[in-house]
């Protein structure tokens, strides 16, 4: 039985290990990092202003801060 696979199947998550010369291997909001100088293998990280949070999920960090500033208003 074949099954037709989705784009975000194949995507890493933060902290997954990558290879730096595949454009956009890491999830929405990564970049691939490079860890070691003679390695083409790094390792996925959030970009500046984004933040992994706890179910994996890669947020904003202006969102995040909104979502808590919003649930202490209440």
């Amino acid at each position: 039985r074949n099954r037709i696979q989705s784009a975000d199947e194949d995507l890493k998550k933060a902290g997954d290990v990558c290879n730096i010369n595949e454009l956009f291997s890491c999830g929405e909001n990564q970049v691939c990092v490079q860890l070691q100088p003679d390695n083409n293998m790094g390792q996925c990280q959030c970009l500046q202003g984004y933040d992994k949070q706890d179910d994996g999920v890669i947020i904003s960090l202006f969102r995040q801060l909104h979502t808590i500033y919003v649930r202490q208003s209440m």
